[in-house]
């Protein structure tokens, strides 16, 4: 009988063994950061199961707690030879929604590449339209009479697209109680507000612009033309550069980005090829305020267009008829801004 007590209370103690250690093993895996874990089950009391930022796999990391990549950390100050590093949580990169705080979730950054966490539903507001313009206490006042007695109280920049047919942009003329192309009467006829087009009639024996057959390419030279400033600047403008990526914010590929200079009063005016062809509608900048407070950093020559291609749906849209440019032999600046000339024109909105 003392043997059978024995061997039962010996049973009993290494049954309690295998369960102790067993317990040990599955602590120190929920304590462990580096340890693999499927939920937030294996891990302890205030951490969760998030994936590595480095490596793959997963890891227990404390709630709201950002990992030491590569075992180092950045520095509180960068030196002049290492890039800024900005640690609030809204700067850092993240894979999914889980990475971000709550309310947030992980969006791609609108400058630089990679992605950040954002308030849900967050818009940037850091894309700012080049026009309409407004005089400001600063600026003279406008003198200048509009049609049938209306006042201007904005002006931008419009294409010659056809006899008596040109195209801006529909920011430019909504709300408008009338328009005028170059002090001559306009009518609004087609409007587009999703793709910011509008196609204005007005009695003018212009030069249309031929629309350029090529894509857009990546570093391509061009040049901007139109009105812009009105109040302070007087004349057509025209700046230069290069086609700087192939899609605009977010990568819409409605748009192509640009580092041509452009100002308010710009929009609506051409995007020209070294050919002296249309590749876009200027439409828009980064708003370099808004960019500084949110990035502390300011935004130099980030300006967007709207593509060719996306105008001519519209143009086909309202029956539109347009010349489609051959292979053209490049042309120097010169002849460019002659041509541009030609074909910019300056639109007022009235009211």
């Amino acid at each position: 009988m003392k043997k059978v007590i024995l061997l039962w209370l010996l049973l009993l103690f290494v049954v309690s063994a295998c369960e102790t250690s067993s317990l040990v093993y599955n602590v120190a895996s929920n304590t462990a950061n580096d340890m693999e874990c499927r939920s937030d089950r294996d891990c302890g009391v205030g951490k969760e199961c998030r994936s590595r930022r480095v490596g793959g796999g997963t890891e227990c990391r404390l709630r709201g707690e950002e990992p030491n990549i590569g075992g180092k950390t950045a520095p509180s100050t960068p030196s002049p030879s290492q890039p800024r590093i900005n640690n609030s949580s809204t700067e850092m990169e993240c894979n999914s929604y889980r990475d971000c705080e709550v309310g947030k979730e992980c969006r791609s950054r609108l400058n630089g590449g990679g992605t950040e966490c954002r308030a849900r539903d967050e818009e940037p507001g850091a894309v700012r339209r080049t026009t309409p313009i407004k005089p400001s206490p600063s600026q003279p006042k406008i003198s200048e009479p509009g049609e049938g007695g209306l006042k201007v109280i904005s002006s931008g920049s419009a294409i010659g697209i056809a006899k008596g047919s040109f195209i801006t942009n529909f920011h430019v003329v909504n709300d408008c109680k009338g328009v005028d192309i170059d002090n001559k009467s306009g009518r609004v006829i087609g409007l587009d507000a999703e793709n910011d087009l509008a196609l204005i009639e007005a009695k003018i024996d212009n030069r249309p612009v031929r629309l350029a057959s090529s894509r857009p390419a990546l570093g391509e030279q061009i040049m901007v033309s139109g009105y812009p400033l009105p109040f302070v600047l007087s004349g057509l403008n025209v700046t230069t550069g290069v086609v700087s990526a192939l899609s605009g914010i977010r990568g819409d590929s409605r748009f192509i980005q640009i580092t041509a200079p452009v100002q308010a009063g710009n929009s609506g005016g051409p995007l020209l090829n070294q050919s002296a062809n249309l590749l876009g509608v200027v439409v828009s900048k980064l708003d370099a305020s808004k960019i500084f407070n949110k990035y502390g950093d300011f935004p130099q020559n980030v300006n967007f267009a709207i593509n060719v291609n996306v105008l001519r749906i519209f143009l086909d849209a309202q029956s539109v008829s347009y010349e489609m440019a051959g292979t053209v032999p490049a042309l120097s600046a010169k002849e460019v801004a002659q041509r541009a000339r030609e074909s910019t024109h300056r639109v007022r909105c009235l009211g």
